[in-house]
């Protein structure tokens, strides 16, 4: 997809920097001070990425994953070699526009970590001090080499883009002759009962050849499976890694753990364990209603649901793309037997003749899925949402039709949190059967418990608050139990 042109930038003095060395600072929208020259300083690798608020491509790079995954195994959090900084380079960049205000392609800031500059002028005077002619444009900057001369990079898929990074800028990287580290893994939903698989990629963030290394499975602080892995990795080198299918019954998290390369102790102990977390699929009753909405390529997307025993029983969009894989080719295919048209919308009511667990599946041939103001979404007999799918290549979700209905789980039917993303004062609203003691618990994305209250409310429409202000932005999941009744919801705080 070509990204559009850059116009109406104008330069202006208020920030001190050189055309040449990119020595620019600036202030992102937390109020915090951003130094090109502090990074370099500390011998960091940045990425500058020049988008705007508008720009559909921006949007689809934003949502693709890629730079939150960067941040998570490189950034601060993980290694700690690399630094990200997102500018909206529009000089009509407002706090409004960045969290998804009309004329905006979505929330920019939801979920982010790394800076964020844009308003008052500070993304538009930043804009101008590279030589761009389209949004989005990436730019890499090493430190010791040019004085940190920006250089553009072109966006690809994760590992062909994280290699030329890393291949173009290597000094950061290299902290160990033996280091391994393990790279960010998402889990999904599960309905109680099922066999899930946790899995990982081990990656050789070290100078020397891996041939070999200790992973451990953990839950509640206690190894359940330990793998000697063997392989062979080169500098640079990931390989993934399984362990043993693991029956779920609700929120399961496990803790993935590696060590010990080619029989010998790590040389930089950072970035050697990743959580995997499993949500309980949401409980709906004998139907729901598929529906979405196509960004400009309608030839790129598919879907299907999956009952109980894995049986297709329904299905949408083009037929030719089924990649269960992950591997996306960057394509937009020519449309096929059942392609929704660009930009159409579509509503399906499927049946649910069986009780249990039905999987919900969407496909993008492409890699960015729905962009711009794209959805693909399941609701209950209710009308209520209960999968609002976000995905690049592959999306998955699962939904229960089990022996409490939806109208019977008054919890999760009736549980709202609002608003979302929200500045730090959450408002509840729920229902409750009966006066049962109810336990509402705030998880981080690393599955640790970070807020919580319990109480017993009454029979009936119920109403409280809850202040997340003290916790850092990010997203949470919001567990709420009364009784045998459970819900979960996903929350970002972006104060």
């Amino acid at each position: 997809m070509k990204k559009p042109l850059l116009l109406g930038l104008s330069l202006s003095l208020a920030l001190a920097a050189s055309a040449q060395n990119q020595n620019w600072t600036a202030t992102a929208i937390d109020g915090s001070t951003v130094s090109m020259q502090d990074y370099l300083n500390q011998g960091k690798t940045v990425l500058v990425d020049i988008s705007a608020h508008w720009c559909g491509p921006c949007w689809s790079w934003h949502t693709s994953g890629i730079m939150d995954q960067l941040y998570h195994d490189f950034g601060p959090g993980g290694t700690n070699d690399l630094v990200i900084v997102w500018v909206d380079g529009d000089a009509a960049s407002s706090m409004a526009l960045l969290q998804g205000a009309s004329g905006s392609q979505g929330d920019w800031t939801a979920g982010v970590s790394y800076p964020i500059i844009g308003p008052n002028g500070q993304g538009n005077i930043l804009g101008n001090l590279y030589d761009i002619s389209y949004y989005p444009t990436l730019f890499m900057h090493c430190p010791g080499t040019n004085n940190g001369l920006g250089v553009e990079v072109d966006r690809q898929n994760f590992w062909p883009f994280f290699n030329t990074w890393r291949t173009d800028c290597p000094a950061p990287f290299q902290n160990a002759a033996l280091d391994v580290t393990l790279m960010q893994t998402e889990g999904g939903e599960a309905c109680p009962g099922d066999q899930v698989t946790p899995n990982t990629v081990i990656y050789n963030q070290g100078t020397t050849a891996v041939t070999s290394a200790t992973l451990k499975l953990k839950q509640n602080g206690a190894t359940i499976q330990t793998v000697n892995w063997t392989g062979n990795l080169a500098a640079g080198g990931y390989a993934a890694a399984n362990f043993n299918p693991q029956t779920v019954t609700g929120y399961s998290q496990y803790e993935m753990e590696v060590s010990s390369p080619n029989g010998q102790a790590d040389q930089n102990n950072v970035a050697q364990t990743e959580l995997i977390t499993y949500t309980s699929a949401q409980p709906v009753s004998w139907s729901v209603t598929v529906e979405g909405k196509m960004d400009g390529y309608g030839s790129e997307f598919s879907w299907r649901m999956l009952d109980p025993n894995g049986v297709e029983v329904a299905e949408g969009g083009n037929t030719t793309v089924v990649n269960e894989t992950d591997n996306c080719d960057g394509t937009t295919p020519a449309a096929g037997p059942g392609s929704y048209a660009n930009n159409a919308t579509f509503t399906e009511v499927v049946d649910l003749s069986m009780m249990g667990c039905y999987k919900v599946e969407a496909f993008d041939s492409y890699g960015d899925g729905l962009i711009g103001t794209g959805y693909f979404r399941v609701r209950n007999s209710n009308s209520q949402i209960v999968v609002d799918m976000e995905f690049g290549c592959v999306g998955d979700a699962s939904v229960s039709n089990d022996a409490v209905s939806v109208n019977e789980n008054s919890l999760d039917n009736s549980l709202s949190l609002y608003p979302n993303p929200t500045n730090g004062i959450v408002n509840v609203g729920f229902k409750l059967n009966g006066n049962e003691q109810t336990t509402i618990r705030v998880m981080n994305v690393l599955g640790q418990e970070v807020l919580s209250s319990s109480r017993v409310y009454g029979n009936g429409a119920q109403n409280t608050t809850l202040d997340m202000s003290a916790l850092q932005n990010g997203v949470y999941y919001f567990v709420m139990q009364s009784g045998d009744l459970k819900a979960t919801r996903k929350i970002t705080l972006n104060r």
